[in-house]
């Protein structure tokens, strides 16, 4: 890359490039966002981004563009931004009702919309209970009902029922969740789910072929963890 980076996220554009956006070179957040070309194999900067951010959310919705939001700024902290792949350019727009940085997840819904579930609240660690959802048609932030318990560093899985399955992850004392909960769109609630077996955070989690959800690894107590499950 033309400069280090961490703490960003990546993500694949329609068109083959991949946008690298967010991070900090180890002491300030970064404006640049980078586009690579594996065609040409190279490296390009898109215009800055408004909001520097370390470990932001990204989602590509239905019209092309890129919603950015939900990482650790030095601005508002709840602001969300668009990358449009066809112009170049970066756009604001509405911030959100309340900030979700570090440790939250972005789910494109079916009906292309974004839920947003987690995170903290604020830099101190407490856990987000109030998720949120973008739609592109209106351009607003809605509220999405409120998550049985505050939760950072969780898995957010889409099922093929269009429910959300959110797993684990940690409170405000940091202690880990084996607890799960289920989001429905069409009646904007959440419900408790099949706990996991084992309490888990930084995990990761895919959604597999035959519909189950695989979910493995993450730490609890600071312990890496070996074990993997199966949600179905």
């Amino acid at each position: 890359m033309p400069t280090p980076r961490q703490l960003h996220v990546a993500l694949l554009l329609p068109g083959g490039h991949v946008l690298v956006v967010g991070g900090d070179d180890g002491q300030l957040p970064l404006a640049d966002a980078l586009l690579y070309n594996p065609v040409a194999n190279s490296w390009t900067a898109t215009t800055t981004i408004a909001t520097p951010q370390d470990l932001p959310t990204a989602t590509i919705l239905g019209n092309g563009k890129v919603l950015v939001t939900s990482g650790l700024s030095q601005g508002s902290p709840g602001y969300s931004e668009f990358y449009d792949p066809s112009s170049n350019s970066w756009t604001n727009e509405p911030n959100m009702h309340s900030a979700h940085v570090l440790g939250a997840t972005a789910t494109l819904l079916d009906d292309g919309r974004v839920l947003v579930a987690g995170g903290q609240v604020d830099i101190q660690g407490t856990a987000m209970a109030a998720p949120e959802i973008y739609d592109q048609t209106t351009n607003v932030w809605s509220l999405a009902g409120t998550m049985a318990n505050g939760r950072k560093e969780h898995t957010a899985t889409l099922l093929p029922s269009g429910k959300v399955l959110v797993a684990g992850g940690f409170n405000n004392n940091f202690a880990e969740f084996s607890s799960t909960e289920l989001y429905d769109p069409a009646t904007i609630t959440w419900s408790a789910g099949t706990s996991m077996s084992t309490a888990r955070n930084h995990h990761g989690a895919v959604l597999l072929p035959q519909g189950a959800v695989f979910v493995t690894g993450g730490q609890a107590q600071g312990v890496a963890l070996q074990s993997s499950e199966l949600y179905w």
